[in-house]
């Protein structure tokens, strides 16, 4: 809808569209997950990450440990880190990136918000959405049972 078109609308109207339309945009934000039921629910979990289109879709499991490993469908690339989650619900994870003169710690962090009973959604730091988990169970379920 245009403003102009706004004004063509009778008052009454307009406001009942107004608050549908507000309506239905509060239903479809995702809903912020506070830092224990993020960590509760990341805890001992297996996830299905779907990143950016740009991306590679992959697996996770966060350890209860602190640690996370991951696999891309290739079954033949994997990697580990760390993850952790601050007070404030911010999702962070950490990762080695072994280089000709060392290694470089890489840490992503960003909001994470839920989107459906078992979807999460991850930002990052400039509120991009950056992937989204789809849970998958609790243990270990990576493919190739890594």
């Amino acid at each position: 809808m245009t403003p102009q078109s706004l004004k063509k609308i009778p008052l009454p109207t307009g406001l009942l569209v107004l608050v549908m339309t507000l309506s239905a945009l509060a239903q479809n934000t995702p809903k912020p997950v506070t830092s224990a039921d993020l960590k509760k629910f990341l805890t001992n979990a297996t996830f299905k990450a779907q990143p950016r289109e740009d991306e590679k879709q992959y697996h996770i499991f966060f350890a209860d440990d602190g640690k996370y490993r991951l696999r891309y469908p290739s079954n033949i690339t994997t990697a580990t880190g760390k993850w952790s989650v601050d007070s404030k619900g911010v999702l962070c994870i950490q990762r080695v990136r072994r280089t000709g003169s060392g290694n470089k710690y890489i840490r992503t962090c960003g909001i994470v918000a839920r989107t459906g009973k078992n979807t999460l959604q991850r930002y990052n730091d400039e509120g991009e959405h950056s992937v989204t988990l789809q849970f998958l169970g609790r243990g270990n379920q990576l493919p190739g049972g890594e």
